[in-house]
């Protein structure tokens, strides 16, 4: 680790406190959350008592002191909505798992912290910055052309391997070997690993992909070459998430937009809380999926039967306390023979820690500014040009939701999305409400005509 890593984390803070002074807070918020996730170390310093001060915590602390010292009289205004409810629950219920496993004040408070760091910061950031439609606009093409940037580096990784992050800040943050994929090499360029990297280029990709057909993206021909190397990058990045979740991605737009209907959305939408609910219950063990793939991919197999095992050893440990959960100690995690389970599903992770309550909030956090835009904006409407960056953020929603059923690659992008659509489709049912019909019928006959 080269000194280059605490100097990024450190000052990448006062940095975007002086951008504030010379940008628009919308701008800067966005800036602070895509450039430091993109580009900041992968590392992580010890403070005792308190969360560690990594990646995230450097990121959102940047954003939010720029927003304090520039527009707290912004962020006071900002009033609680029931939209709000899942986040909080989000922040809250890990303090009281972790009050009623240990008992202690402080550990409580730590957790609140760090919960409010990964999930309550970057969304409220959405909800006061983002949301309108303009500013998922802006979120979105700034998550372009940041994919853009790197589309170069992520090529030079599946050639050289992922020496980046080694090369700048000294060492590698994760398991070399696992970024040997099919023949090649996975790239990771400045992220945890070549997933998070993939499914943050598959975001990009279907956002690119949707805002391009519906002429959102300027420079004609070039708009439509950039888009493409966005896609071949993201589909040679060597991740079967990708490969199954950017053609999902579009086609969900694609077939959501010809139809006309919200019945394929709805569908997965609700696949996603069916899912959780048989495997935290115990009903399916997920020995009949490794059947199925064990002739076609033998290796596939065993990796889901590891992954299968342990699972539902977690969830057997969790049976003991359903509903608060056991806590951010290792109770959820060690096997009856005491070894240490290891977790990389987002779902079984929040249940074995923080029980039914938490893993609620988080679906719902995801899942519940997809529903507001469902039905606040018919499907119709979804190639408008003001709507068409909302609904490719919707439907990123969704994939980063089903890749949270057997990965943790979330990243505050994706929350401040989810902030700021909550609260714009809500603005829109409201104002729907007071005046009695859609305030965007006339886009439909736009459309149409």
């Amino acid at each position: 680790m080269t000194l280059l890593v605490p100097i990024a984390l450190i000052g990448w803070i006062p940095f975007v406190v002086a951008l504030a002074a010379f940008l628009p807070l919308r701008r800067v918020v966005i800036v602070a959350v895509l450039a430091g996730w993109l580009f900041l170390p992968v590392a992580s310093f010890d403070t005792p008592g308190w969360p560690n001060f990594n990646k995230p915590m450097s990121v959102v602390l940047a954003a939010w002191l720029a927003v304090v010292l520039f527009d707290a009289r912004r962020l006071l205004a900002l009033r609680p909505q029931w939209i709000d409810l899942p986040v909080a629950v989000v922040c809250v219920s890990p303090v009281v798992s972790t009050w009623w496993n240990s008992g202690s004040a402080w550990e409580a408070a730590s957790v609140f912290l760090w919960q409010f760091v990964q999930w309550g910061a970057p969304y409220l950031l959405g909800r006061v910055y983002l949301a309108d439609w303009a500013g998922l606009r802006e979120l979105a093409l700034a998550q372009v052309a940041a994919a853009l940037l790197y589309v170069p580096l992520c090529l030079y990784e599946m050639w050289a391997g992922p020496r980046l992050h080694q090369m700048l800040y000294g060492f590698y943050p994760h398991e070399l070997h696992m970024a040997n994929r099919f023949g090649g090499w996975r790239p990771s360029v400045f992220m945890h690993m070549g997933l998070m990297l993939a499914l943050w280029m598959t975001a990009a990709s279907v956002i690119g992909f949707w805002m391009w057909r519906q002429g959102q993206l300027r420079g004609g021909r070039l708009a439509g070459w950039a888009v493409l190397a966005l896609l071949l990058t993201t589909i040679a990045s060597r991740s079967v998430n990708a490969w199954i979740l950017l053609p999902a991605g579009i086609a969900i737009l694609l077939l959501t937009t010809y139809t006309r209907s919200r019945v394929l959305v709805a569908c997965l939408l609700a696949a996603v809380p069916a899912f959780v609910a048989v495997r935290a219950s115990g009903v399916w063990q997920g020995e009949s999926t490794r059947r199925v793939i064990a002739p076609v991919n033998p290796e596939k197999a065993q990796s889901l039967a590891y992954r299968f095992e342990h699972e539902n050893l977690i969830v057997a440990n969790a049976s003991r306390s359903p509903f608060l959960g056991l806590g951010r100690g290792a109770a959820a995690f060690t096997s009856p023979a005491g070894q240490f389970i290891e977790a990389d599903s987002l779902w079984v992770i929040v249940y074995g820690q923080f029980g039914l309550v938490g893993l609620a909030g988080v679906l719902a956090t995801i899942l519940t500014p997809i529903l507001l835009f469902l039905r606040a904006v018919p499907p119709a409407q979804w190639r408008a040009p003001d709507l068409a960056p909302a609904a490719a953020w919707a439907v990123v929603l969704i994939l980063l939701a089903i890749d949270n059923l057997v990965n943790d690659m979330g990243s505050p992008v994706f929350l401040l999305a989810a902030g700021g659509l909550g609260a714009a489709s809500a603005t829109l049912l409201r104002q729907n409400r007071e005046v009695g019909e859609p305030q965007l019928a006339g886009k439909t006959a736009e459309l149409e005509g």
